[in-house]
């Protein structure tokens, strides 16, 4: 757990990080740097300390114009001369009229009190002008006045610096990171609060990219998804359609490990796509991608342009072989909607009959309990009390426990260094815990790790032992709490062990859908056990809660959903007497 009182870190700490990073890369991805990154790190490591220090530091400013007025570090003795260093070597450079196209970023570097200093100097009155906003007053001295006035305005006035080697410094912390997220602030982050991490051996660490395509073509995707970003922000849906189709979505044989990247672009420009009345553009967008929802979107928009036998097909193909719990059952209800439509089209009919879905189905048939409307807004406590009226515990779950005991119960199979998934020192969590091949690569262990279900002595001491030396560090199942051990041995002890092993494989199949969804409740007495989901008058039954549901009665595990009647209190029943009165 982390300190009440962060650490100091020495001086120099951001160089001390920058300098590991570039080890790092230039040992696990050495083979595949181009000659514009090696020149980058031979020129670096022959600045000066301070030279070094100064560049750093301005790599974890944001931005990469900087007014050398607004520069001050205490450890740089002498930042005039470092900063010509930097120039000579080239590292900076002066702000000049090859940076036209920056201006803006120039520009923006001044507040507004200064900006509107400059207009007696460029020759404009600032009657009026005072009044614009910021922005506004940006964009004013952008069109009215050349670039080259302003160019010199700034060169005499005060003078602004560029970075230099951001192209390359940005591939070489994508190859650390694996991803664009990844930042210097992580080693900062994780020495001040001294957080708990599982610790790796070095020696065992392996390249997230083998080749350079394979970190090209992800790094591309990412910086173009980044672009996708902005544009919907300023630009037309169709625009953007058109930029996606005659770019990215032009080019073919992307590496597996970009692969995900365009699907996250295609998806999200489909919902773009959709939210602005485009369904045919959506449409095509979505077929870029079989990951979910697209499939059902597509469905949708189908059924939405009155294209019935097609999206019967897809929800035909989605039955075959689903996805997740919200394509299986998506197309279980949809089929049966599209049947109907095509049905009373044949038929000529004017009326359909009602259908209702597979989740609003198991809620109507459920059991209802009266609780107290003083719970409105606490529901699960609501029925926690009610329970508890009846002899029973109960503590609010939902996905903790299952999380919790699969992440304690697998802690070691799921930082295996052996199965290639550890690339770097700052991972919290494995880079195939999300995928299909988390379970692919260790199925054997698995299973052989779940044959501890069956020995409730060995179990016991498994998980105690594992609570006690791991407790407060970083792992994504589980949730830390002091009572977290006792409440797992409590479930292990209420159910059986081959049910508890179903419920882990198939966790482990899928962790990105499967580690969601689970009931609310977990209750029980000295004899018995039971995982509620609990809803409200107004609430609805997910897909993935329905998913469960069915899993836990397929395989023995006592579980029901309980639907909330709000049962007026003492207050509520006296102020409607006053007023019937």
């Amino acid at each position: 757990m982390p300190h009440t009182s962060p650490n100091i870190l020495p001086d120099k700490y951001y160089l001390d990080y920058f300098e590991y990073l570039l080890q790092f890369v230039e040992k696990q991805y050495g083979g595949i740097l181009n000659d514009r990154e090696w020149q980058f790190i031979r020129a670096f490591r022959s600045l000066s300390e301070e030279g070094r220090c100064l560049f750093v530091r301005l790599l974890n400013r944001s931005g990469r114009f900087f007014r050398t007025q607004k520069l001050t570090y205490q450890e740089i003795s002498d930042l005039s001369q470092t900063l010509d260093e930097l120039c000579r070597e080239g590292f900076i450079a002066h702000f000049c009229a090859d940076h036209e196209p920056e201006a803006p970023e120039v520009l923006d570097l001044f507040n507004k009190p200064e900006l509107l200093a400059w207009l007696p100097l460029l020759e404009l009155k600032p009657a009026g002008l005072a009044k614009l906003k910021k922005n506004e007053l940006l964009l004013y001295l952008l069109e009215n006045v050349p670039f080259s006035s302003l160019h010199d305005l700034l060169r005499t006035r005060e003078p602004v610096i560029r970075q230099a080697h951001q192209e390359e410094v940005d591939m070489l912390k994508f190859l650390f990171f694996g991803d664009l997220y990844g930042d210097m602030t992580d080693f900062v982050v994780r020495d001040v609060w001294d957080l708990r991490y599982e610790s790796y051996d070095e020696g065992k660490f392996t390249p997230q990219f083998f080749t350079r395509k394979e970190a090209e073509d992800k790094y591309l995707l990412s910086k173009t998804y980044q672009q996708f970003k902005q544009l919907r922000e300023t630009q037309p849906a169709a625009d953007i359609y058109d930029w996606f189709i005659n770019g990215i979505a032009a080019q073919s044989g992307w590496e597996a490990t970009a692969q995900p990247v365009f699907d996250k672009l295609a998806l999200r420009l489909g919902t773009l796509l959709e939210k602005n009345g485009l369904p045919e553009l959506a449409l095509r967008s979505y077929q870029y991608t079989v990951q979910p929802p697209s499939r059902e979107r597509q469905a949708r928009l189908l059924h939405k342009l009155k294209r019935y036998p097609e999206a019967l097909a897809m929800c035909d193909q989605i039955r075959l072989s689903p996805q997740n719990a919200d394509e299986k059952y998506f197309a279980i209800d949809f089929s049966k909607r599209l049947e109907n439509e095509i049905a009373r089209q044949a038929s000529r009919k004017g009326t359909s009959k009602a259908l209702r879905k597979s989740t609003t189905e198991l809620l109507k048939s459920s059991n209802a309990v009266r609780v107290s409307a003083t719970f409105k807004y606490q529901v699960e406590q609501g029925v926690i009390h009610y329970l508890s009226e009846q002899n029973q515990q109960a503590v609010h779950t939902e996905n903790h426990l299952w999380c919790s005991f699969f992440g304690l119960l697998c802690w070691d199979l799921i930082f295996d260094e052996d199965q290639q998934a550890i690339h770097h020192p700052l991972q919290r969590a494995p880079s195939d815990l999300y995928t299909s091949h988390f379970l692919d690569k260790r199925r054997e262990q698995l299973e052989e790790r779940l044959a501890v279900l069956q020995h409730p002595e060995a179990f016991t001491q498994l998980m105690q032992r594992t609570f006690t030396e791991k407790y407060g560090m970083g792992n994504p199942m589980v949730g830390w709490h002091e009572s977290l051990l006792e409440l797992v041995l409590i479930c292990y002890d209420r159910v059986k062990p081959e049910p508890l092993r179903k419920v882990m494989l198939e966790m482990a199949a899928n962790l990105r859908e499967n580690t969601r969804g689970f009931p609310d409740l977990f209750a029980w007495s000295d004899t018995d056990y039971c995982f509620i989901e609990v809803k409200s008058p107004n609430d609805h039954l997910s897909a993935q809660q329905l998913y469960w549901l069915q899993f836990f009665a397929e395989h023995g595990i006592q579980a029901q959903v309980l639907r909330v009647e709000w049962e007026a209190d003492e207050d509520s029943l006296k102020t409607e007497q006053t007023q019937a009165d």
